[in-house]
């Protein structure tokens, strides 16, 4: 399994930075039904759903989530704030984590997603008990997320097209409130890595998409992880509009 997992991530990484985004991203959506890919079995839904209710219960607080699984990937909401983390069934690495109203920063839940290929992803919403800034919020995450990632390398702003997208106005998407990025490029005794961090206030809501990936070009990364990290937007935006009283 490993051999295999190695000779797809030499061959990604030779591959164009669009083609291997759009490979990247159709990895992500596998459990996904086409009329190419037949739909998941019942077992493997059964086995998802198994999944998921394996971890919400480790968190000591099955109340606070819900079993929203309705394919071949295990899928909790966090019904708070009704954000949706996704784990693989084989991937025991992943992880949902409660942090407590009296933590710094507020309640709220963090989960690290499965990875597919050669990236991971992980999703933090949080609370908050003061309403923060989006500069204040995004100044904090970078921070943090500099320093978690220093721990594989050296670590820089990425050049070219995707530095520029670092020091330029932003990307806003319909619908949903501004937000903000930082990405950048790990270089480690492992191989280069890019990561990115990209942050926004959705109501009383800090939510932090991260994602990393190890293989092809920054541009790849960032074209798949900023699609990812919409998705991870729009269902927390979608679930506080549909709250009594918003």
């Amino acid at each position: 399994m490993q051999a295999g997992r190695t000779m797809l991530g030499d061959i990604m990484k030779r591959l164009p930075p669009i083609a291997f985004a759009l490979a990247l991203a159709g990895a992500a959506s596998a459990q996904t039904p086409s009329r190419s890919r037949p739909p998941p079995s019942p077992q493997q839904i059964a086995a998802a759903r198994a999944e998921a209710s394996r971890v919400i219960a480790k968190t000591g607080h099955p109340e606070l989530f819900e079993n929203v699984t309705d394919g071949a990937v295990a899928k909790v909401r966090h019904r708070p704030s009704g954000a949706v983390c996704d784990f693989g069934v084989d991937d025991k690495a992943h992880a949902l984590v409660l942090i407590p109203s009296d933590a710094t920063g507020g309640e709220g839940v963090s989960c690290h997603l499965r990875a597919v290929v050669a990236f991971t992803r992980g999703l933090t919403v949080r609370r908050m008990p003061a309403a923060p800034t989006l500069d204040a919020l995004f100044d904090e995450g970078a921070a943090a997320f500099k320093v978690e990632q220093s721990r594989y390398g050296q670590v820089k702003a990425p050049d070219g097209l995707v530095g520029d997208m670092a020091t330029g106005p932003g990307v806003t998407n319909p619908g949903l409130p501004p937000s903000r990025t930082v990405r950048y490029v790990v270089l480690g005794k492992g191989g280069r890595r890019f990561a990115r961090r990209q942050v926004m206030l959705i109501g009383d809501w800090a939510v932090m998409s991260d994602f990393t990936s190890t293989a092809g070009e920054p541009l790849a990364g960032e074209m798949l992880g900023g699609l990812l990290a919409v998705d991870d937007f729009k269902a927390v935006a979608e679930a506080q509009k549909a709250a009594p009283g918003s």
